[in-house]
């Protein structure tokens, strides 16, 4: 759970990660044993002195940063920030289903019909390459939703693209984590 992973090279499938629970390095992809050797001597610190075909942490953790910025955009309603880390086109699936343009979600925040009074993150992977990137959220909502009380806990995968102006959300989706699919913290599947 608390692994950080990140892809090594542009177009390869190898991941290099940190399990914090055992303190060991992990590779997948044995044409990098020399770099394993490495990073267990060195930790994640010596990766910013390799280049070439190593895992480029800039990107991983400036996504990290803005799934992060996008959390704190959300409970505070922040609409200048969601402005900036949504894309104009990005869709999303909601836990109901339906889909949902920008305007629909800053729409939400301003007029109040959804006020968030917690959001907890549980985990957060991150997976990025120079101009793409997805993040999986788990974690505990709280807050109203229409004036009705929400405590859920719920699963956002979002993917994000990344240009001169930084990563914007392009597409992403919504769930519910619950043993009873029709209790979500006061929301019902009827509205």
């Amino acid at each position: 759970m608390g692994r950080k992973q990140f892809l090594l090279g542009e177009g390869t499938q190898s991941i290099v990660g940190h399990d914090p629970t055992k303190e060991k390095f992990f590779c997948r992809d044995f044409r990098y044993q020399r770099i394993r050797q490495e990073l267990t001597r060195d930790g994640v610190e010596g990766l910013t002195r390799h280049s070439g075909t190593m895992p480029n942490l800039d990107h991983a953790e400036s996504l990290r940063a803005a799934e992060r910025r996008l959390q704190a955009a959300q409970l505070t309603s922040d609409i200048d920030a969601l402005t900036e880390l949504l894309d104009d086109s990005v869709r999303f699936t909601g836990p109901d289903g339906n889909l949902y343009s920008k305007q629909d979600d800053l729409r939400m925040h301003e007029t109040g019909h959804q006020v968030l009074t917690r959001v907890e993150e549980e985990d957060l992977q991150v997976l990025a390459t120079p101009h793409t990137g997805v993040t999986w959220f788990l974690g505990t909502l709280e807050g109203t939703i229409g004036g009705r009380p929400l405590v859920a806990r719920m699963r956002y995968t979002r993917t994000w693209i990344h240009d001169q102006a930084g990563w914007k959300i392009i597409a992403a989706h919504a769930m519910f984590l619950t043993d009873d699919p029709f209790d979500v913290g006061g929301v019902t599947q009827d509205g």
